[in-house]
């Protein structure tokens, strides 16, 4: 009998799963011959919210999320709990380890369990979905107290130092860095390579998640977020924060946005907040036909229950408007949302890891909002997708490191 192909995927957050659930699909249909398992710690954003995703693995494993509390004794039991649980699970020989840059305590921990085994055959995969240089050292400065707790955690279990930092010239924090070493890197897109090592890197790797699509996302019972054809914009409240403007100019251009848009097309509009922070979204909105999505709500998930409803995605520096571009959806980047500057010089920058997306730097650019009227062909782009996969899981499989593709 030929021994199992074993593959292990970890994930903290919405859009992660997604792509981990999408790249099991696409394997498990190659070969009946691959055994996938979903290691997902329950962080806030994807606990009790994603189980629709778990029947694309063979078995899902949920894990406690750790924090770098400053409680020490009850940061550190929660750990221990977590590395107790790791060693309950057996990994095969010549398995396959999938996961993205490492961001929280939870991840670090399953990555340091994978490669502390010195006679470990695992081959690991680092998956690069959004990486446009903003991590480099020359784009961020260093928070150094959230540095010394995190780096306390990560040098008692890993002997590594854990490094947290905000972007420079701006107030958006949240650019982690731990180092890591790779067998093979995935570039998905335009995304470049992080600052990881890697013995070989593959670029231009597809989105795999378009052929998650299927009937059941829109089932009869079912709520209808979208009931019909409709504009979606991707709105953020913290955005004004991270840069240094009046959340009333942030919104009165939203509400500038939403104007234009009832006023020239005849779709719906409907608005989304970030999944981290959305709960005040209705009070800064003037008409009164704009219908709301819950912001707990990932977009790559509204997106895959209504492709064929959604006209177009609007947004500023977003990463959802990076995955609707990948699934073939109109999408626009509304940089009059905020002001322009060296941070948004970076996000112009990340927004070019997108597919065909339409820049509007004011009011007067709207003009180059030009709708399709074709919808996206899921069949034969998913074919492509899961053709174009199994040449990278060839490659995957075989190589041994020190190539770029």
């Amino acid at each position: 009998m030929k021994t199992k192909q074993h593959y292990f995927f970890t994930s903290c957050i919405e859009g992660d799963l997604l792509i981990c659930a999408g790249i099991s699909k696409i394997l498990r249909e190659k070969s009946k011959n691959v055994i996938t398992t979903l290691l997902m710690p329950e962080h806030p954003r994807v606990k009790n919210k994603m189980s629709d995703y778990y029947k694309y693995f063979d078995e899902v494993i949920l894990l406690p999320f750790c924090q770098p509390m400053r409680n020490i004794y009850r940061g550190i039991k929660t750990c221990l709990f977590l590395i107790r649980k790791l060693k309950q699970i057996v990994v095969p020989q010549n398995s396959i380890f999938l996961m993205f840059c490492i961001y929280d305590l939870s991840e670090m921990l399953i990555y340091s369990f994978m490669t502390a085994k010195r006679d470990s055959t695992i081959k690991r995969i680092s998956i690069s979905a959004f990486e446009s240089g903003e991590s480099q050292p020359n784009n961020v400065t260093i928070l150094l107290k959230n540095t010394i707790l995190l780096s306390f955690y990560s040098l008692l279990f890993s002997r590594k130092l854990f490094f947290v930092y905000k972007t420079r010239n701006s107030s958006a924090v949240g650019i982690h860095y731990f180092p890591t070493t790779w067998d093979i890197e995935l570039c998905f897109g335009n995304s470049e390579k992080t600052r990881s090592e890697a013995s070989s890197v593959l670029y231009n790797v597809p989105y795999p998640v378009l052929p998650l699509v299927s009937k059941f996302l829109e089932g009869d019972n079912d709520e209808q977020l979208i009931k019909e054809e409709s504009f979606v914009i991707l709105v953020d409240s913290l955005l004004p924060n991270y840069m240094d403007i009046l959340p009333e100019f942030y919104w009165a251009q939203v509400n500038n946005l939403i104007n234009y848009l009832e006023n020239n097309f005849s779709y719906k509009i409907v608005l989304k907040n970030h999944p981290q922070y959305g709960h005040d979204t209705e009070k800064w909105i003037s008409s009164k036909n704009v219908n709301y999505i819950n912001y707990n709500i990932s977009a790559e998930d509204i997106y895959l229950r209504y492709l064929q409803k959604i006209k177009g995605i609007f947004g500023c520096g977003t990463t959802g408007l990076i995955t609707a571009s990948w699934l073939g959806i109109n999408s626009y980047h509304v940089r009059f949302l905020c002001k322009e500057g060296s941070f948004m010089e970076r996000l112009n920058k990340f927004m070019r890891i997108g597919s065909d997306i339409v820049h509007i730097g004011n009011l007067n650019e709207l003009r180059k909002i030009s709708v399709r009227d074709d919808t996206v062909d899921i069949k034969r782009v998913s074919s492509q997708i899961s053709k174009r996969w199994s040449e990278i899981v060839d490659i995957i499989n075989r190589k041994k490191g020190g190539e770029n593709i």
